[in-house]
């Protein structure tokens, strides 16, 4: 990387391949928002981002387990049969089935050796971990507080990214206690609408 420029992972389709590859051309690090894509997009996206740039380039995914709660289905699926009705899909009959495909992509990001992985909604096993650094991959964290990024560093974080919900920050807000930052040895960004504030960057090469 040539300049502090991290292109954050809009999900939902705004970001595209030719976007990261874009950023990382110009000397940034180009991150794709994969929290919602599925194993098979994902890697179509990362084999067109490398057919586009021999530059470093992120994949970012939700840390998290989840699964689907329907238990309160009844209550809201009048309001969703409206709103199907306008859309002239019909009333649902059929519960969609949701699946947490974390496991499945961070297993193609290793198997791709995808240069950086980012993460969100929570932090790394330590296993997992293990298995970046074997494969020579550095992580990037999202953090919402001082202590998950205090947290993060003793886990290995390489890069700490703390989000403030004028950047579009899903959950928490991150308030900087300079005080309290001095803890953190490890890089560390924090990210705003019109800005990027950034320790220990300057000196180090990240990517």
């Amino acid at each position: 990387m040539n300049f502090l420029l991290f292109k954050q992972a809009w999900r939902g389709g705004p970001t595209t391949p030719e976007l990261v590859a874009a950023v990382s051309n110009h000397g940034g690090l180009g991150t794709i928002g994969a929290g919602y894509m599925t194993v098979e997009a994902l890697e179509v996206a990362i084999k067109r981002i490398r057919q586009l740039t021999d530059r470093p380039f992120a994949v970012n995914l939700f840390c998290t387990d989840w699964a689907c709660d329907y238990s309160r289905l009844e209550e809201v699926k009048p309001v969703l049969d409206q709103i199907r009705a306008n859309l002239g899909l019909g009333n649902l009959e059929e519960v969609p089935a949701g699946r947490d495909m974390f496991r499945d992509k961070f297993d193609l990001l290793l198997k791709e050796r995808v240069p950086v992985f980012s993460s969100a909604f929570g932090l790394l096993a330590k296993h997992d971990v293990e298995r970046l650094k074997e494969f020579g991959i550095l992580w990037t964290a999202m953090v919402t507080t001082v202590g998950e990024a205090q947290e993060a560093e003793q886990q290995g974080a390489d890069v700490i990214v703390a989000q403030g919900s004028d950047a579009g920050g899903h959950r928490g807000t991150f308030s900087v206690d300079e005080k309290k930052m001095e803890r953190i040895s490890a890089p560390f960004l924090l990210c705003r609408k019109s800005s990027i504030t950034y320790k220990c960057l300057l000196s180090q090469r990240v990517v």
